[in-house]
């Protein structure tokens, strides 16, 4: 097995929402091993949106997989997954599909 073969490179994604209607979009991420990994993307007016919200209870926000986007379109999520990959970034910043699927199934 070479060195190259244990090293996660991200092979595709996908938006699993309506980046239109959706203040945070859940993405899906497919390894080369063929693992599949979740993040949230938002934009920073999103967030602005969101916080404009009187009645938001608590009023705070944290999640743990969140990147914050300049833009919500396909270029620019590609360039910022493909560079995080680059830097071995991108698995630290998701969560694999499998955990979630699991958590929500107990």
């Amino acid at each position: 097995m070479s060195k190259n073969e244990n090293i996660l490179l991200l092979q595709k994604w996908n938006f699993d929402q309506d980046i239109e209607s959706e203040l945070f979009v859940e993405v899906t991420l497919t390894f080369n091993d063929g693992s599949e990994r979740w993040c949230t993307l938002t934009t920073p007016e999103n967030l602005v949106q969101y916080f404009s919200n009187n009645c938001m209870e608590p009023p705070g926000l944290y999640m743990k997989h969140l990147i914050i986007m300049k833009a919500m379109n396909k270029e620019d999520v590609e360039a910022t997954f493909r560079y995080l990959d680059s830097q071995n970034e991108l698995v630290g910043l998701t969560i694999p599909l499998n955990e979630i699927l699991f958590k929500n199934d107990v």
